[in-house]
């Protein structure tokens, strides 16, 4: 198992990740709710490896919440396509 070293600073702007050896990765601190049609959606295999941080898409199912299956779109996607966001600074 290899032992990577790393850095993470999750401020009031975004994630900033450092791996020794590999590109940062930033992650703004945006979400939007995500309600209807797809608005730019990709299927899996049109997403680089290197795209991904900038297509974060995710659905969260739990029972124990109150929007129980509500998608969310994260970070620079927010951003890239207009989408009004809630900074997550302010939510915390």
């Amino acid at each position: 198992m290899a032992i990577l070293k790393a850095g993470a600073d999750a401020g009031n702007s975004g994630l900033k990740l450092n791996v020794l050896g590999l590109d940062p990765l930033f992650i703004p601190s945006i979400y939007s709710h995500h309600i209807g049609e797809a608005t730019n959606i990709l299927s899996d295999e049109d997403i680089s490896v290197e795209e991904l941080e900038n297509n974060i898409d995710v659905t969260i199912s739990s029972p124990t919440l109150k929007a129980n299956n509500m998608r969310y779109i994260i970070g620079q996607k927010v951003i890239d396509e207009n989408i009004k966001g809630i900074e997550m600074e302010k939510k915390s």
